[in-house]
């Protein structure tokens, strides 16, 4: 899928700005979920919210199931994550969703598999105490999609 260079770099940019928190949010929930994606909204352009939600490899059939009526660009980017699942690696990367939360929007959706630095369990171990509230929260069945 092509991505605008403004939307893409705008993405890359606030990923990288926030890989601390992004990586370490993925480092958990694979930990209790499995290979999966982390998902983040943009709101607007330039604005993309978190904490994010997590999309985990078992449960996409299910997922796209739900969304059959959404934009053929949001299809082909759910059909694109069992390649990016198989082809990362949890110890040493991410896989992140953007969701582009305007309907009119022309890239409703945006993917991106990366290395992390520092590596998603390392990440996590320095977030520390702010990983593990953050699980409890998800524990809750808040943004997670179980």
């Amino acid at each position: 899928m092509v991505v605008s260079e403004d939307i893409n770099a705008h993405n890359l940019a606030f990923i990288k700005k926030n890989m601390l928190g992004i990586s370490s949010f993925g480092w958990a929930a694979y930990k209790q979920y499995g290979r999966g994606a982390i998902v983040l909204f943009r709101a607007s352009k330039d604005d993309i919210l978190m904490p994010a939600s997590y999309i985990p490899q078992n449960k996409l059939s299910q997922i796209e199931a739900g969304m059959k009526d959404l934009p053929d660009l949001f299809a082909d980017m759910m059909a694109s994550l069992p390649r990016h699942f198989s082809l990362y690696d949890p110890n040493t990367g991410i896989v992140v969703v953007v969701i582009d939360d305007d309907p009119e929007s022309e890239y409703p959706a945006s993917v991106y598999r990366m290395r992390t630095m520092p590596p998603p369990p390392v990440a996590y171990e320095q977030m520390g105490k702010t990983m593990q509230e953050i699980a409890i929260w998800n524990g809750i069945d808040r943004g997670t999609v179980h």
